[in-house]
């Protein structure tokens, strides 16, 4: 078999030249890739530094993760879309858990800790508002087995965050 076609491709050679490319800072256009190459090229790019990979819907974002976990030592981050209701309510908590430690594994990174993270999301879920590094970093309580806090600390947080004190808890 000849032509195009029949030729193979090393891409870890595809990699270090597109390394060189992005070094000096120009647009790098790569096509013609099949199958899982994209996440291969994606991982190789996301393990120097924070990557934001931006996908045209939900399944796309998907499937690109699917790809590129194959390729990372750490899983890629979905950074999900937040849901528009009539009410203006807040969203599940698994859509307030993925946007949530995306800006942890960010502010982690911006502190020289962790592995910088790939974060794959839409359009439309990259353009929604944020709350801004002071609001996490006051919102934010660290917690660790075996340290131990103060009580008064930890009912003053979580009243900060909007629990209510209450004297019993029942099953619903």
């Amino acid at each position: 078999m000849e032509g195009p076609a029949a030729q193979t491709l090393d891409l870890g050679s595809v990699a270090g030249r597109l390394d060189a490319h992005l070094g000096r800072e120009r647009t790098v256009r790569v096509g013609g890739l099949h199958g899982g190459a994209l996440g291969f090229l994606l991982a190789h790019l996301g393990r120097q530094a924070p990557l934001l990979i931006v996908t045209a819907d939900p399944k796309s974002v998907d499937a690109l993760r699917l790809d590129l976990d194959t390729h990372l030592e750490v899983p890629s981050l979905p950074f999900p879309l937040w849901p528009r209701t009539e009410r203006g309510g807040a969203p599940d908590a698994e859509v307030l858990q993925g946007r949530a430690t995306v800006l942890r594994r960010l502010r982690e990174t911006g502190l020289g800790r962790g592995v910088p993270p790939v974060v794959v999301g839409t359009l439309a879920s990259l353009v929604q508002r944020v709350p801004g590094r002071d609001v996490l970093e006051a919102a934010t309580l660290d917690l660790a087995a075996g340290v131990e806090r103060a009580l008064p600390v930890l009912l003053e947080h979580l009243a900060a965050a909007g629990y209510a004190r209450v004297g019993a808890v029942e099953t619903p």
